[in-house]
């Protein structure tokens, strides 16, 4: 799915989601990629072609929502505006349920790679509740930014009138880069 960006250019974002079920409904993993950068044209560049009798009906739709995206991002202090402007953001999200018995619990969900990136396995919490990691840096290079990410584990016994007799697990991860949206040449300017 694509957000189009009402001035034109590249859209504003693209998602992508897939759900697979296996086993029955025993196991369901759902994964989302959402890839956006919000640009908003100065408030001098020129404005896209009026909405007239010329052009088909898609032409049309989007010089009439960018003349409405126009006044409305116009009527906005562009100062208040600039910390999400031009910021390029892209979130992973992951989410693994089963209700086969599993001997490690929710830890047995935990995707290889993050296994490899984060550690076998999260912080102990008290029993009865679910288990939860973070994570953040600064990210360095030509796009100055930050990158993060949560883990979320959650056994049976953690849900509300959980039934040991009726297994389920859950490990969910959300991953998220946001960084300037232009390059910097190397060397260049780190504000």
């Amino acid at each position: 799915m694509t957000l189009p960006n009402p001035f034109g250019g590249d859209p504003w974002a693209r998602m992508e989601v897939a759900l697979t079920e296996s086993g029955d409904g025993e196991s369901l993993h759902l994964q989302g990629f959402v890839d956006g950068c919000l640009r908003v044209p100065a408030a001098d560049a020129p404005a896209l072609p009026r909405a007239g009798g010329g052009g088909g009906l898609v032409a049309r739709s989007r010089a009439a929502a960018s003349g409405l995206a126009r006044r409305g991002f116009d009527g906005l202090p562009r100062r208040a505006l600039a910390p999400l402007l031009d910021r390029r953001v892209r979130t992973w999200v992951d989410v693994r349920t089963s209700e086969r018995p599993l001997a490690a619990g929710a830890r047995a969900l935990m995707p290889e790679r993050l296994r490899e990136l984060y550690g076998a396995e999260l912080a102990r919490a008290p029993a009865g509740l679910p288990r939860v990691g973070t994570w953040s840096a600064a990210l360095d290079g030509p796009r100055r930014g930050v990158a993060s990410l949560t883990l979320l584990q959650v056994d049976g016994d953690a849900l509300p009138g959980g039934d040991a007799a009726r297994p389920y697990a859950l490990h969910a991860s959300v991953a998220t880069v946001v960084e300037d949206g232009l390059e910097r040449p190397a060397g260049g300017p780190r504000n």
